[in-house]
């Protein structure tokens, strides 16, 4: 980005003091999980009651879901796969503290790499 100093301050906004900042403390599990963009996401808080089917339809109007896979111990957490890395970055941005049933899906990109 080219623009000048006011229009990138305008495009910026500081989140380090939010309630909802999962990586502000050093050493935690969540500070140790930040990684950068890529087309694999990890989702979380998934309620129980809600299957891939479910979760692959709630993406469809920003991107398709191309491979799936819960994590083995628990259907609370699972691994999506995106065909871009815009597609996975649409979709963190959307859905991020989406509230289903009540919970609210974390959404981060991920260390696993499914296909």
């Amino acid at each position: 980005y080219m623009g000048n100093k006011t229009e990138e301050q305008d495009l910026m906004k500081d989140y380090s003091s939010s309630s909802q900042q999962r990586f502000k403390i050093a050493g935690s599990k969540n500070f140790n999980n930040v990684v950068g963009p890529s087309k694999f996401l990890h989702l979380s808080n998934i309620c129980e009651e809600i299957d891939e089917k479910f979760l692959r339809q709630l993406f469809v109007p920003l991107a398709q879901v191309q491979s799936f896979q819960y994590f083995k111990d628990s259907k609370k957490m699972a691994v999506a796969s995106f065909s871009s890395v815009a597609d996975a970055v649409n979709i963190l941005i959307s859905y991020h503290n989406h509230d289903i049933q009540g919970r609210f899906l974390k959404i981060a990109f991920s260390k696993t790499v499914i296909s």
